[in-house]
């Protein structure tokens, strides 16, 4: 029964993946990384993105960046944090993308040799 329970358990974890799941999927995909899909299933509402060494107070909390090898990704519900979590530089290097918050219907990024460029600036 302890088995079955315990299986169960990590079928649940990995199934629900959360947003870290997903974005690490599009990012893997390439290309358009768009965070605005149906498939982001979580009721966030904004995306700090911070770079190396960076560190910032988002919702009364304390987040930094304490290396040069990542950048956290930190994402906001209305009142709290949802979820944060690191993204590889040399996966996807976020040091040119706009110090904002982007909410989730400008969270549009296009990868291209391994820099992440937000979407206007491909517009003609």
């Amino acid at each position: 029964m302890k088995k079955l329970l315990i299986l169960s358990v990590c079928i649940l974890l990995v199934g629900c993946g959360g947003i870290q799941s997903k974005v690490e999927e599009k990012i893997e995909a390439g290309g358009v990384i768009n965070l605005f899909e149906e498939d982001i299933d979580q009721d966030w509402k904004g995306l700090r993105i911070l770079k190396p060494y960076q560190k910032k107070n988002i919702l009364g909390q304390s987040f930094e960046q304490k290396d040069d090898q990542n950048c956290l990704w930190v994402f906001l519900g209305r009142e709290k944090i949802i979820e944060s979590f690191p993204i590889s530089r040399s996966v996807a290097d976020c040091l040119k993308l706009p110090e904002t918050l982007y909410q989730p219907n400008e969270a549009i990024f296009i990868l291209k040799n391994g820099e992440l460029k937000i979407r206007e600036e491909f517009k003609p």
